[in-house]
C-alpha cells in the first residue's frame, strides 16, 4: 500500500512539472524506474502464482496493462528519446493513480471516504451538465 502511495505522490509531482514546464529532474525518472521495476517484479509474481485465475480479475488486468504500457514507453524513450506530451500516455499516467484504489480496502473508513467522494464527483458531473 505504501508503495502505491509514494507513486501517486510522484506521479501528481510530475504532472505538476509537466504542466509548469519545467526540467524534469533525474532523481524523478530513477524513481519511476524504480516504480516500474517493483510493479513489474509484483505482477510476474502474481501470474506465476495465481496462473490462469490471474486473468479473471478486472484489477488484475488493469495492473497488467498499465504495466505494459509503461515499459513500452519505456522501451520507446530509450529508442526515440524524449517522448512528446502525448494525451494518451497522460490517460495511462491517470489509470495508474486507479492503483491507489486497492489501498482503500485495507480501511473501512478510507473506503467509505472515498465512496463519498465518488458520489459526490457523480453529482457533480451531472450538476454541470
Amino acid at each position: 500500500g505504501m508503495v502505491i502511495m509514494l507513486n501517486a505522490g510522484f506521479i501528481i509531482y510530475e504532472t505538476d512539472l509537466r504542466a509548469a514546464q519545467a526540467e524534469d529532474p533525474a532523481w524523478r525518472r530513477a524513481m519511476s524506474n524504480v516504480f516500474l521495476a517493483i510493479y513489474t517484479m509484483d505482477l510476474v509474481g502474481r501470474i506465476s502464482v495465481y496462473r490462469c485465475e490471474f486473468f479473471a480479475s478486472r484489477l488484475n488486468i488493469l495492473d497488467l496493462i498499465v504495466v505494459l504500457c509503461d515499459l513500452a514507453s519505456l522501451g520507446l524513450a530509450l529508442v526515440i528519446g524524449d517522448l512528446p506530451s502525448v494525451s494518451l500516455l497522460r490517460v495511462f499516467r491517470l489509470i495508474k493513480l486507479v492503483r491507489c484504489l486497492r489501498v482503500a480496502h485495507l480501511s473501512r473508513e478510507l473506503h467509505m471516504m472515498l465512496s463519498g467522494l465518488a458520489s459526490a464527483m457523480r453529482a457533480m458531473f451531472w450538476a454541470g451538465v
